[in-house]
């Protein structure tokens, strides 16, 4: 219990105001008090913040993973982008980003949705990012709840960001294209095979597989006495 010593009473024994934090309506402090009270809540808001940064920017400094930090979103079941969160960000090795635009013309996503699934079942060290070129936010977020998409979708709204990122560079301009790249935003499988050539996302998706079941196995033989 916090409180406050007043003293003691004539029998010797302490004196004590219990005091601690309440919640009461911001409306019912005088006007002076509110000023106050919204100044130290935006003080704090921006101490928080500069600390979560401090912490983005170090666990996500390698150029293959660096685009995962503050600018992706994930939709929940309401449709609201929600901060995406990875369950160790130190444990991601490969991460395969799919460039796209015309969702109508996309007939890989679904096959990609499934191997998503089965691959982070397995393992916590791969991640699929998905990332619309051309929508709108709106569109963007119809798309993803109608195909139920699960993994983390680049907001829209931050394709500047994009821009400024090693990964950019990966990309040829045909759509759709499933690039994979390590840490160091080195590239290990790319279904671009050529302006004049069909796209292969199969196999540069089975290069994903592979990777990620050789890291399983790595891991195994690690812990074998």
């Amino acid at each position: 219990m916090k409180a406050i010593v007043l003293g003691t009473d004539d029998s010797g024994k302490v004196l004590l105001q219990p005091y601690g934090p309440r919640a009461v309506p911001l409306e019912s402090l005088h006007p002076d008090d509110q000023e106050f009270a919204k100044a130290e809540q935006e003080r704090l808001t921006k101490e928080a913040e500069f600390i979560r940064q401090g912490w983005l920017d170090f666990h996500y400094a390698d150029p293959g993973i660096s685009v995962l930090k503050d600018s992706l979103r994930l939709l929940n079941k309401d449709g609201d982008w929600v901060p995406y969160e990875p369950e160790d960000v130190q444990k991601l090795q490969y991460v395969a980003y799919y460039f796209t635009k015309e969702h109508d013309e996309d007939k890989f996503i679904g096959e990609l949705s499934n191997a998503y699934r089965k691959m982070r079942k397995r393992s916590p060290h791969v991640e699929v990012v998905y990332i619309s070129l051309g929508d709108s936010d709106k569109a963007v977020r119809d798309y993803v709840k109608l195909k139920k998409i699960e993994f983390p979708v680049y907001d829209p709204s931050l394709k500047g960001l994009l821009n400024q990122s090693a990964i950019i560079t990966a990309f040829k301009g045909v759509y759709p294209q499933l690039v994979v790249v390590d840490r160091l935003a080195l590239v290990k499988a790319d279904s671009f095979k050529g302006r004049n050539e069909k796209s292969d996302h199969r196999g540069a998706l089975d290069t994903l597989e592979k990777l990620i079941r050789d890291v399983i196995r790595e891991e195994k033989a690690k812990s074998t006495p």
